[in-house]
């Protein structure tokens, strides 16, 4: 335990290196200035009165897994109200264009204890509920002080943070973690073992939300038109790209082109910000390619359509038959 006091203490005295750390995310488009005042734990709206869940993801993925379940808790408790966490832009987006009004979006504050404290304090949530594994110390200690009821859904551990938590172990750190949480969910029952190992009290296997997601809406006309500009051509899609990958995918579809040479390639990356570079990475491979967010459709000449705009891979999944998952 004298870990977690340490790194509460450390986290207390970088109040100011956590400002300028989100300056500079500002700076780099990575943080939405107008907001940034909730990643201090400043709330930009009024808590409703009446009982309210928080859900909290970490970013895209999480956020679009998690619509079932919120799905199911509205029409179980039509009373309660919802308040829904994230900590990036394009997850921010998604909830806008997914939820709608139907819930409260905020960006979750940075862990340090002022600010989490701050957070907890405007809203007050009844119950919480966390997707996935981002784990905050400050903010699940915090949590369980406040005698919140906690759990954890589509839980998983990556072969690297199951290395990186076994040290934890020894100080008892993950044990006062994991074991904050009244239940843990995991996506894949290998994992109980690992959660419980490290601490964890009540973990069973419940199976993966992302399964029981709706199917990403999409605009037929507009998969109407694609089709007609693409004329029959052969296409794959690498979807949710992230750095260091695109130029390996590139590499292969150079590759794929002297055995079928009207392969088109639509490329997502997971990050739309990153076009710039993507498309330096383009020019250099002298690949011929052409943009999505200037609205232009692919030529019969192109070898790469750039996707660089959020909101439309379910239009993409249902035009490719072959699909590259990245990350």
């Amino acid at each position: 335990m004298i870990f977690l006091w340490i790194y509460k203490f450390l986290t207390t005295l970088a109040r100011f290196v956590f400002w300028g750390f989100l300056k500079i995310r500002c700076f780099r488009g990575k943080e939405d200035r107008a907001r940034l005042a909730e990643r201090m734990g400043n709330a930009r709206l009024p808590r409703p009165k009446g009982r309210l869940v928080w859900f909290h993801g970490a970013s895209v993925g999480e956020v679009m897994s998690v619509q079932p379940l919120i799905k199911a808790w509205k029409k179980h408790h039509p009373h309660w109200h919802v308040l829904l966490t994230s900590g990036t832009i394009t997850s921010a987006e998604m909830v806008e264009r997914r939820y709608g009004d139907s819930l409260i979006h905020q960006f979750i504050p940075l862990d340090q204890p002022q600010w989490v404290g701050r957070f907890l304090n405007h809203w007050q949530p009844d119950q919480a509920i966390w997707i996935e594994s981002e784990i905050w110390p400050n903010l699940v200690a915090l949590v369980r002080k406040r005698a919140i009821p906690m759990a954890m859904v589509n839980a998983r551990l990556s072969p690297t943070s199951i290395k990186r938590w076994r040290w934890a172990k020894y100080g008892k750190i993950s044990d006062a973690i994991f074991g904050s949480f009244d239940y843990i969910w995991v996506q894949d029952p290998k994992h109980v073992p690992h959660f419980i190992a490290l601490g964890a009290k009540n973990c069973a296997y419940a199976g993966n939300l992302k399964a029981v997601c709706d199917p990403i809406n999409f605009d037929p006309k507009m998969k109407s038109m694609l089709e007609k500009s693409l004329q029959g051509r052969p296409i794959w899609l690498a979807a949710s790209t992230h750095e260091g990958e695109e130029a390996r995918l590139i590499a292969v579809h150079q590759k794929l082109l002297e055995g079928i040479p009207n392969l088109l390639m639509i490329l997502v990356p997971r990050h739309p910000e990153r076009s710039q570079k993507i498309q330096a990475i383009l020019e250099k491979s002298r690949l011929r390619f052409v943009a999505r967010s200037l609205e232009k459709t692919p030529r019969a000449s192109d070898q790469v359509y750039l996707v660089d705009n959020m909101g439309e891979m379910g239009l993409f999944y249902a035009l490719s038959p072959i699909v590259f998952m990245a990350g």
